[in-house]
């Protein structure tokens, strides 16, 4: 696993609470074009794109 990857929400999701993962994607600026997640900071997924939700 490349470094930092660990924070992705792709990995995040499957090891923290439902209270850290909604901190994450509160106000969603960034849509992942590999997953489809969603997150308010570009760093928490692997292939962000900004995103006017």
């Amino acid at each position: 696993m490349e470094k930092g990857h660990d924070q992705h929400m792709c990995v995040f999701v499957r090891h923290n609470g439902l209270g850290k993962i909604i901190e994450r994607v509160k106000g969603a600026k960034f849509v992942c074009e590999h997953c489809g997640r969603v997150a308010n900071k570009a760093e928490y997924l692997c292939k962000p794109t900004p995103v006017d939700i």
